[in-house]
């Protein structure tokens, strides 16, 4: 099992989440509107999906027009008396992160709110701080904190604070590995050596569905083979979930390599999948495109609802559509 193999496979042992990319805010106050505030900051450029935790808050109404409000105890969404939160889980699948306001066992970055100057902070002492906690309050503590520090924002700072968030975020989204898959379509398909001498100039690891040239490529895992070529896309995001994956195959052109380029520089890695916009159709090209992890669970969604096509799925997907390339 991979470094990253190992890191995936630690957070699930780790406890309940809503999502893989998650901020989690905690605070003494329960009338504090720092976690909303949070919210509406990011909805400006983001889709967020907001989970409160305690048995007497209610969402009401989204915190905005780019926000996907559950709740993370006392929900509509419930089955024989207890949580759905399999189901909470897929409504907050679409969003680019989700904040979570209460305690939460979360692998993301956690923002703790410290009492007013009034209060007391003798119990940060207590909490499990560490590179990605920040803290928020209208003082700097003075207890002692890991080496290094630990981030502090005043109240007047709210907006550097939500930006400092996100870097934390897509650090962590930078350190993923990015590998490639080559869909030939059909043994031998023409174009594929040139598809796999490609993606390796640019991807660590290189699958390819069916046998590679030689022993130089790795064949790609085939969990579901009755859907083709999703199959083979959601085959990959399944053994390897913490990996995003640069999809190609068919005919090659001289546009394909610039293409790939367009993907690369183009991507954005909080959603589901980055593609090109066909000329034509201005619906999602199917190829190249590339997949993060978190677009297994839509996958699988779409597979729930027999929808099979992945051009389909990503033409009603939250993704990064990108402007055709011209003359290609």
């Amino acid at each position: 099992m991979s470094a990253f193999d190992q890191a995936g496979a630690n957070s699930a042992a780790r406890g309940w989440h809503y999502h893989p990319l998650e901020i989690v805010v905690h605070s003494a106050d329960p009338e504090s509107s720092l976690a909303r505030n949070v919210v509406q900051i990011l909805s400006v450029t983001r889709e967020v999906g907001f989970v409160r935790h305690g048995a007497d808050v209610d969402v009401g109404r989204p915190t905005s027009s780019h926000s996907i409000d559950v709740n993370g105890q006392r929900s509509q969404y419930a089955r024989e008396g207890h949580l759905d939160l399999p189901l909470q889980r897929v409504l907050l699948a679409e969003a680019d992160l989700v904040v979570v306001e209460g305690s939460l066992d979360s692998i993301g970055p956690r923002v703790i709110e410290l009492p007013p100057p009034d209060g007391s902070v003798q119990n940060l002492s207590g909490l499990a701080l560490g590179t990605d906690c920040v803290l928020f309050g209208e003082r700097r503590p003075v207890q002692e904190v890991p080496p290094g520090g630990v981030a502090w924002f005043e109240p007047s700072e709210l907006s550097d604070l939500v930006e400092h968030l996100l870097e934390i975020l897509e650090r962590k989204l930078r350190s993923r590995p990015l590998w490639g898959l080559v869909l030939p379509g059909q043994a031998a398909a023409p174009g594929t050596q040139a598809w796999l001498n490609l993606l390796s100039n640019c991807c660590e690891r290189v699958f390819v569905a069916g046998p590679g040239e030689g022993d130089a490529f790795e064949a790609a895992p085939d969990n579901h083979p009755a859907l083709s070529d999703l199959g083979r896309i959601l085959s990959c995001l399944e053994t390897h979930p913490e990996t995003a994956f640069l999809v190609g195959g068919g005919a090659f052109t001289p546009a394909s390599d610039v293409a790939v380029q367009v993907l690369l520089n183009g991507r954005d890695p909080f959603r589901l999948a980055t593609a090109i916009r066909e000329p034509d159709t201005h619906l999602p090209g199917r190829l190249p495109t590339l997949w993060e992890p978190k677009a297994r669970s839509r996958i699988l969604t779409a597979l729930a609802a027999d929808l099979r096509c992945s051009q389909r799925i990503l033409t009603q997907s939250r993704i990064q559509l990108l402007d055709p390339i011209p003359g290609a």
